[in-house]
């Protein structure tokens, strides 16, 4: 009896032992499950064509992974990146919020193969667009049109630099040439005549200075220019010391040296000489501004050469000449102020005073700009609204919080 009761609980122990393994080989394949499920549906929303991909999908997705990095499907530039919240440059860019979303520095593009960044000529995108101009994503955004010695360099469709040649020189031919070596029929401001007509020979620019010649060989012009402490002496053709030219039987004075070398008479007329800076702040506040609204800096506390004007908050250049501007705007926390300079209308630089995303009352937030600008005579320089941004500036009773200055390098 005793025997039979022992093999009983013999069977029953292996029979509990027998459910025990089942249950847990059961929750190994319910985990296994899970995850496939997860990995589906993972799968299915990423490997698919993305067209309703919305970022309440992203947000589903991060949760499950956290870490995951998901080519963008239609923007070769763009990806997601569930390890970063929020892209706040991009965000501003397309004035919501993109949780998750981000892009490559220009010109680099997402490899779907290495999930990173690479420079763009490593980057298959297949059925992905490339945007090929940095500023291409956001219509209108930047464009602008550059000043005249403003030039890019482009290699596959793409902009590789930006920048402004020297002064009195322009693009030409892939470089930065000095005027007198860019035909005239070319460019506003070239200053090499044409061969037309003329003999080969050697010749004065009309109205230049003396150290600057063109010469002529079957109908092609080149400018050129004297050794230096030399001139071109029109009369022969050739450079040469000035002591060698000018005898004294020949000019008695400085006037007369001048027109036997070519100069022609050149006054200032009316040119103002001397300190070009002004220094003006807001008095009081601004808010609500409208679309490119200008900025007026209503009080003065230094115009040399007067130039700035406080009712109209422009700076009119007196000279041709390099000037450097520097601007400030305060605002309070929760609020912005975001701000640039134009020449002529034309943005030169940029200044955001942004406080959103601070508690308001919570204090004041400031930023400040700066640019140098190549200007003419009569161009105009003025601080307006980026698009419709002026929300809010504090100025202050006295106008020490808000200020634009410049002067004349």
């Amino acid at each position: 009896m005793l025997s039979e009761q022992h093999i009983l609980l013999e069977n029953c122990d292996k029979l509990l032992q027998d459910e025990r393994e089942k249950s847990i080989e059961m929750a190994r394949n319910v985990n296994k499950l899970t995850k496939k499920l997860e990995m589906s549906d993972l799968a299915l929303m990423t490997l698919q064509p993305l067209i309703n991909l919305t970022d309440s999908d992203m947000v589903e997705i991060c949760k499950k992974h956290p870490s995951l990095v998901l080519a963008h499907p239609r923007k070769c530039q763009q990806y997601y990146n569930c390890s970063m919240k929020e892209d706040e440059n991009l965000s501003y860019k397309y004035r919501v919020r993109r949780l998750y979303l981000t892009e490559c520095d220009y010109p680099d593009l997402f490899s779907i193969e290495t999930l990173k960044c690479e420079n763009f000529t490593d980057v298959k995108c297949g059925s992905r667009y490339e945007v090929k101009w940095k500023y291409g994503i956001y219509e209108n955004e930047n464009a602008r049109k550059g000043n005249f010695g403003y030039y890019k360099k482009c290699y596959k469709d793409r902009v590789i630099e930006v920048g402004n040649c020297p002064d009195n020189s322009f693009p030409y031919r892939g470089d930065c040439i000095s005027a007198f070596e860019i035909p005239r029929f070319f460019h506003k401001f070239g200053l090499l005549p044409s061969c037309f007509g003329k003999n080969d020979g050697s010749y004065q620019y009309p109205n230049y200075p003396c150290e600057v010649y063109y010469t002529c060989n079957n109908g092609t012009a080149k400018g050129a220019k004297c050794p230096e402490s030399q001139l071109f002496i029109a009369l022969s053709g050739t450079c040469m010391g000035a002591e060698l030219y000018l005898t004294p039987h020949k000019y008695n004075n400085y006037k007369s040296i001048c027109i036997g070398l070519g100069y022609k008479a050149i006054q200032c007329n009316g040119e103002q000489r001397g300190l070009i800076a002004f220094q003006s702040s807001l008095k009081g506040n601004l808010a609500n501004m409208k679309t490119y609204e200008t900025v007026i800096f209503n009080q003065i506390s230094l115009n040399e050469g007067n130039a700035y004007n406080t009712t109209s908050g422009e700076f009119t250049a007196p000279v041709d000449g390099v000037y450097f501007f520097s601007w400030t705007t305060l605002s309070d926390a929760g609020k912005y102020f975001i701000t640039e300079i134009v020449l002529n209308s034309i943005p030169i630089a940029f200044n955001r005073t942004d406080g959103r995303g601070r508690p308001n009352n919570s204090g004041f937030v400031m930023s400040s700009s700066n640019a140098n600008i190549k200007m003419k005579k009569g161009d105009k320089v003025w601080i307006r609204t980026h698009y419709n941004y002026g929300q809010f500036a504090r100025g202050g009773d006295r106008g020490e919080r808000c200020n634009f200055s410049g002067f004349k390098l």
